[in-house]
């Protein structure tokens, strides 16, 4: 369901399920080719890399929340005396923690209201966290690691008031909007303001250990322009998707899992034996849809027009992504075999054709211009900039199917020797999509009924896999 809600956003979604390949991929921020050019008339600060060397040990020696926290107050105490651009990069990041501080204990409330079914979704978040810890305390045993888990779960007071805890979606809506969105952007200008940098360096330590890399092999990363405008493109999406999730109503979403997991509960354990369960099915789903509790949710917010404003800058943020991944790519690809950064030239050079496809198409998806797939030839056009000029969708949930494959069996005649038999099996097509409302599509897709809606869909979803053709 929520991939279908998504699809019409398919640009930060696509460019999200890459963020892996494209990392590595160009990017860029206007006047990046000039920046670039400008450095490499320009020398490196001669104290730098004590600068670095120095902020490094400061993160290695963190052992408490409270260390970490002294930590990010000196960060952002110092950063307009520090010059060294692989310091500035990891003071800028360091500054960005606090945008998450205590969040695990901040946002405990809204998982522990309301019935068991939340506690069951609370128990599933918790034991994920603590599996993760786990596999960090063992594999990743790092001081500087359980002091930035100590900082992240632990709650915290300024100026002797305890800080607010999330408690419903509208507050982790403002917590996003006030607070992570405003953070990123921050650390999206003190990137760019070092974009022109030659190289940059990453100390494993940080991750590994005080005492790893002892003998200095692979100690460090190194990385260039190309790399860093990539990492910036990330943040800039990483913006557009928090955008998309102010500019929709989200009262209700938890609540609303809550019914799609009641409905898991029911079929296992209410109809029966195994041989009863039906599994749940979108026409399930849809019909929880269209209760009057869900009415408002994913809907555009229509006050002061926020949810347009919203969109409209997600629209910009993409815009800015894509710029950069094509630039940096492209600087990527006329990197000398002997620049001496850690990202192999051969890696860049495996991935060429494919990258090259990629981010043409994410262009011409963003363009609104039509779309092939490799795999079976047939396009798809989505009239994405309309979503971004004043004509986003008011309601998510019309793009929900609503017609389904509703057949419970299937029946085969063997023939066996005692005669024919007609034998029964379970048709599990049963609850798959056969229908949309063509009338929301037709306003953002080509198409015309909805074969063409499912064409256009497995069209996007090859283009999403990688395999888009020109």
């Amino acid at each position: 369901m929520k991939k279908l809600f998504l699809m019409l956003l398919l640009v930060p979604v696509l460019a999200a399920a890459k963020s892996e390949d494209l990392i590595w991929r160009g990017l860029q921020a206007p006047g990046y080719k000039k920046a670039q050019a400008k450095a490499e008339e320009e020398k490196r600060t001669p104290s730098s890399e004590s600068e670095y060397e120095q902020l490094v040990k400061k993160v290695l020696d963190a052992k408490t929340a409270n260390d970490f926290q002294a930590l990010i107050e000196s960060a952002k105490a110092n950063r307009a005396k520090i010059h060294d651009p692989s310091a500035q990069f990891l003071n800028a990041h360091l500054i960005y923690l606090e945008a998450v501080r205590g969040f695990f204990w901040r946002v405990r409330p809204f998982f522990e209201r309301g019935s068991a079914d939340n506690h069951n979704i609370q128990s599933l978040i918790v034991s994920f966290i603590k599996q993760n810890v786990a596999g960090i305390s063992l594999f990743s045993p790092a001081q500087a690691s359980g002091a930035l888990l100590d900082y992240l779960a632990s709650p915290f007071e300024i100026e002797g008031v305890l800080v607010g805890k999330i408690e419903n979606e509208a507050a982790i809506q403002t917590f996003i909007n006030d607070t992570l969105r405003m953070k990123t952007n921050d650390l999206i200008s003190a990137l760019n303001q070092i974009s022109n940098a030659r190289v940059f360096k990453w100390d494993r330590r940080i991750s590994a250990g005080a005492d790893s890399f002892a003998d200095g092999l692979n100690r460090e990363l190194s990385f260039g322009t190309e790399e860093l405008q990539l990492l910036i493109a990330q943040y800039d999406l990483s913006v557009a998707s928090m955008d998309f999730l102010c500019a929709y109503n989200q009262n209700g979403a938890l609540d609303f899992a809550k019914q799609v997991g009641g409905l898991y509960g029911f079929d296992a354990f209410v109809k029966g034996t195994f041989l009863a369960v039906d599994g749940v099915t979108g026409d399930e789903i849809y019909k929880l849809l269209q209760k009057p509790q869900n009415a408002k949710l994913w809907k555009l917010n229509k006050k002061e027009n926020i949810g347009q404003k919203f969109m409209t800058e997600a629209g910009v943020y993409i815009g800015e992504a894509l710029d950069r991944m094509t630039d940096a790519w492209s600087g990527l690809k006329a990197r000398p075999a002997n620049a001496g950064f850690s990202l192999p030239n051969a890696l860049i050079s495996l991935d060429k054709s494919t990258a090259d496809l990629y981010l043409a198409n994410l262009e011409r998806l963003f363009a609104g211009k039509m779309v092939r797939s490799l795999v079976t030839g047939k396009t798809a056009k989505v009239y994405l900039p309309k979503v971004f000029n004043n004509e986003a969708p008011e309601d998510l949930k019309k793009f929900f199917p609503n017609d389904f494959d509703m057949k419970y069996k299937n029946t085969v005649n063997l023939e066996l020797k005692e005669g024919t038999k007609a034998v029964e099996y379970r048709n599990f097509h049963q609850g798959s999509a056969k229908a949309w409302n063509t009338e929301i599509y037709q306003q953002y897709f080509e198409t015309t009924d909805s074969d063409s809606i499912a064409r256009s869909l497995r069209v996007l979803n090859d283009v999403a896999g990688g395999f888009g053709a020109k």
